[in-house]
Formats: C-alpha cells, structure tokens, sequence
C-alpha cells in the first residue's frame, strides 16, 4: 500500500514538472517575442530619428552663405540655366564636373563647370553678385588653372582659352569682370603659341632653349579633384556634397602655404633661372664673338678704304679723262702715301675751301691734301668711288688695291 503511495506520489511530482517546464518554456518564448518586438520598435524608432535629424539637417542652409547660393542654383540647374549671359549652340551634357576657386577680384568663391565637346574642354564661369548666380558660357574650348605668375611673383586662377596654336592666358576675375568674356583678347592676356621658345645658338653652333611658358609660369600640383554634378540629382545628396566642400575650401593663400608646395615652385624657379643664366651667358659670348669678328672685319676694311668726310673712298687707282685721253692718274695707298702721275707724295685728310665750285664756295669741304713739286693739291670726293678738284677734274676709281 506503501508503494502505491509514492509511486502515485511520484507521477504527480513528474507532472507537476512537466507543466512547470511547460510554462516556464511560453515565459521564455513571450520574453523572447516582446525582446523582439521591442528591438524593432527601437530601430523604428532610431531610423525615425535619424530621418528627422537629416530632415532637420537638410532644411538647415549651408554653413557658407556662398555654399547655399550655388546649391540653390544647381537644384533648379535647368530653369536657372535657361538664360545666361551668352547664347551657344554647343550641346552641353547632363553631368558635370564642378570647382570651387579663390578670385582675388570677387568677394565670393567661383564656381566652374567643367564639360567635354567634341573631345576639347570647356568650362562655364558661376559668380555671386548681390546674392544671386550669374553664368557665363565660354564659346571657345578653355580651362581654369592655377600657376604662379613668375614675372608678378604670385599666384592667381587663370582662365587658359584655346585658339590656333596658341594659347591666352588671363586672369579668372579680370577676364569675368572685362564685360562681355567672348569678346576676344584682352591687353591683359598673355600670348603663348605652341613651339614658343627663347633660343640662342652659341659659339659651337648648339642651341640652347627654353620655353617662353616656363618664362612665365610654373603650374603646381594641387589637389582639384571638384565634386560630380548631375542635372536633376538628388537634392540631399547634392546639398551634402556641396557642403562638405565649402567646409573644405581653401583660398589660393591657404592652398600656397603648403611647404611641399613652396618648395616644389622655389626649385622651378632656380631651374628657369639658371637656364635663363646660361642662354645669357651664351648670348654674351656670341655678342662679343660677333663684336671681335666686326671690328677684326672693320680693320681689315680699313686697311682698303678712306673716311674723308661724309665718304669712304676706296684705296686704289683714280683717273681723270677728258675725250678718252687720260689727262691724269692718283693712287691712293693706306699707308698714307700716294702716286699722282709717277710723283710720289704723302697726303693728309684736311678742310679746304673750293672757290672755284659754286656748290661748296665759302663752305670748306673735307679733303685729301698732297703736295707735288712744291704746288698743293686738294681733292674732295663727289661719291665713295669719284674724287675731284672743284672744278674741271674728275677723278674715278679703276682698280682697287690688292
């Protein structure tokens, strides 16, 4: 009877288990079911929230007021596009690459787009004035640049405009500010043709060159990665965008102070200086060289021809014909002496007054002076290669000496 008892004792003690397990397993799954269901609740909840910040965040402008302003042009890209200070039938595309620079002439940043047509770039210019954007469409293909102006020593953003074989270079503000932009060159740009080089061949025959661009710029590498633009892009992601970079946009002096920078310019401009040095010193050499060669070359001319006043005459054989017969014969040698008919004499160049020609009369002329049996002589010269007395003779070159 005893064991009947517990053993009865005992089924119930196992089902009372069972049952207790049983509810402690719902308890367990009811836990389990409201974790989850709160877990989603909560990231419901924190997707709500970040929507809201960012919906916050995106009703809130552009720290830059100048930020704002573009991205408020660039959301309604195609109505604020419509009209602009230059028509074109250039077909532009739908994507853009843009930048944002520094123009010592503007108070606000520029912006630039940058496109490709017919395999060549080209660019439209965005300025603030007063709060709102103007846009300025470039007819010819161009870029924006920035270089340091060796001859100004500073640096400055260039709009670099394409022609044939050459190249214009001015700067971005000026040329935004010069009235109409496709109106042609301006006196301020700077002519560069392709091939435009300064050479000099020195004395060994080699040429020497450099080029009239590394004359007067030096291009440093600087980070212009821009931001990507597409008409009608998400308006989050385009305001974002244009945030970050207004939050990261540096001046020409910030983007300039860099050491790397300032060095990589200081060894370009001792590079074009001593190139600049030797094509000088090689112009100098041929300069003297010439110099030697043209009076080595004036020596020897001297040595066969006279200055007699306004007249270099020639040293050699004059004579003097009347009727074909010769009626008298001078030689004029460079050692000072001369023949006048077989009479050796020496001459002098002196001033003499030749009365008896009316031309010169009371106007003495310069002339070569010689004495022949004790009688003086004068002859003045009418050309470079006639000689004569004033009067009635005329002395002509036959032969030149040797």
């Amino acid at each position: 009877m005893e064991k009947e008892v517990k053993k009865e004792e005992k089924e119930v003690k196992n089902e009372n288990n069972k049952e207790t397990k049983k509810n402690n397993n719902r308890i367990i799954k009811l836990i389990i079911l409201i974790s989850m269901f709160s877990l989603v609740f909560l990231m419901i909840a924190i997707i709500a929230i970040i929507l809201i910040i960012r919906h916050i965040n995106f009703k809130k402008p552009i720290k830059q007021v100048w930020g704002e302003t573009y991205y408020e042009y660039l959301k309604d890209y195609e109505k604020n596009n419509s009209t602009t200070s230059a028509s074109t039938n250039i077909k532009e595309p739908k994507k853009y690459k843009l930048h944002f620079y520094d123009v010592k002439a503007l108070q606000e940043p520029v912006m630039v787009s940058n496109y490709e047509y017919n395999k060549e770039n080209y660019v439209n210019v965005y300025y603030i004035k007063n709060g709102k954007v103007t846009c300025v469409k470039y007819l010819s293909p161009a870029r924006v640049e920035l270089l340091y102006n060796i001859e100004k020593q500073e640096y400055n953003y260039y709009l670099v405009n394409k022609g044939d074989s050459v190249y214009f270079y001015q700067e971005l503000g000026n040329k935004i500010l010069s009235g109409d932009p496709n109106s042609g060159v301006t006196e301020e740009s700077i002519t560069i043709n392709e091939n435009d080089a300064r050479t000099v061949t020195d004395v060994n025959g080699n040429d020497l060159s450099i080029d009239k661009y590394d004359e007067t710029f030096i291009k440093p590498e600087v980070n212009d990665e821009g931001i990507s633009f597409e008409i009608g892009q998400d308006e989050r992601k385009l305001k974002q965008s244009i945030a970050d970079e207004a939050e990261d946009f540096e001046d020409v002096k910030e983007i300039t102070e860099n050491k790397e920078l300032s060095q990589y310019v200081k060894e370009k401009l001792d590079e074009v200086a001593k190139k600049q040095k030797e094509l000088d010193d090689a112009a100098l050499e041929v300069q003297k060289k010439k110099e030697e060669e043209e009076k080595k070359k004036a020596l020897e001319e001297a040595k066969k021809r006279l200055k007699v006043g306004d007249y270099t005459i020639t040293y050699g054989t004059y004579r003097w014909e009347m009727d074909g017969i010769v009626a008298a014969t001078v030689i004029i040698n460079n050692d000072g002496t001369c023949m006048f008919n077989q009479e050796k004499c020496t001459y002098t160049i002196s001033s003499h007054d030749f009365a008896q020609d009316i031309s010169t009369a009371g106007h003495p002329k310069t002339c070569i002076a010689f004495m022949v049996n004790g009688y003086n002589r004068y002859l003045m010269p009418y050309k470079n290669d006639v000689l004569g007395d004033g009067d009635m003779e005329y002395f002509t070159l036959i032969k030149a000496n040797d």
